[in-house]
């Protein structure tokens, strides 16, 4: 087990270059992510597969609705040809069970990913990456440090909502519309993100000084998208 030393904005470079191809979605491009993510989680000290695997299952209902969008909804030939006509339009077709495979794969080993990359950086290493990325655009004052905080903070809290989500559906009552439950529901979602703000404690952010990445280490996200623009 070991770590690698690389800058944070040298991380993120990376990242985004493996959620780029990812997005293409091409059978090559996922094979060859999943198997840099599957080194990097046995290699990396940091990196446990407990979380990501925790997200996934959080995440199950909408790769359910992945799954019935792209299986029942994409025209093609039907998986089990020579079906009677009239039960064709309940069977999936091959091109949507390709497409919602490919999508869904993408999406996890995307989520995979994201995991590796806030385990690996330390909030501080992430906001000052995410401020060394968005310094050159011509933003007023202290904006710069404003942005990279909110995606830092932002990309830490998305894996706390669900807990909350779930906390604030309530229970049905008889007789009760839909239209009703969702408001209710809103209500006690909001009452908690009131109380979690309140009893959070005011934290002091200090960031280490801003630094280039070595030239060196521009290396991998070079050879990452050198690698996938070969196979």
């Amino acid at each position: 087990m070991t770590s690698i030393d690389l800058h944070p904005a040298v991380r993120i470079i990376s990242f985004l270059v493996l959620g780029a191809y990812l997005a293409m979605g091409r059978p090559m491009d996922l094979a060859a992510a999943g198997l840099i993510l599957a080194l990097l989680y046995v290699v990396l000290e940091q990196a446990h597969l407990g979380a990501a695997l925790k997200m996934l299952r959080r995440m199950r209902w909408f790769f359910l609705s992945i799954c019935i969008i792209y299986f029942w909804f994409t025209p093609g030939t039907p998986v089990w040809p020579g079906v009677p006509l009239r039960y064709e339009a309940w069977l999936p077709t091959l091109e949507g069970v390709q497409l919602g495979l490919t999508r869904g794969s993408a999406l996890a080993l995307f989520v995979f990913g994201v995991t590796l990359l806030l385990q690996t950086t330390p909030r501080n290493g992430l906001i000052s990456g995410i401020r060394w990325l968005v310094r050159p655009l011509p933003l007023p004052g202290q904006f710069h440090d404003a942005l990279a905080l909110r995606i830092a903070l932002v990309l830490e809290t998305v894996p706390k909502l669900q807990p909350m989500v779930q906390a604030a559906l309530p229970a049905r009552h008889e007789g009760e519309g839909a239209l009703e439950r969702i408001g209710r529901a809103a209500a006690s979602l909001v009452s908690l993100t009131v109380d979690e703000a309140q009893r959070a404690t005011c934290e002091t952010i200090e960031l280490p000084p801003q630094r280039h990445p070595p030239l060196m280490q521009w290396l991998w996200p070079l050879g990452l998208g050198g690698l996938f623009w070969l196979i």
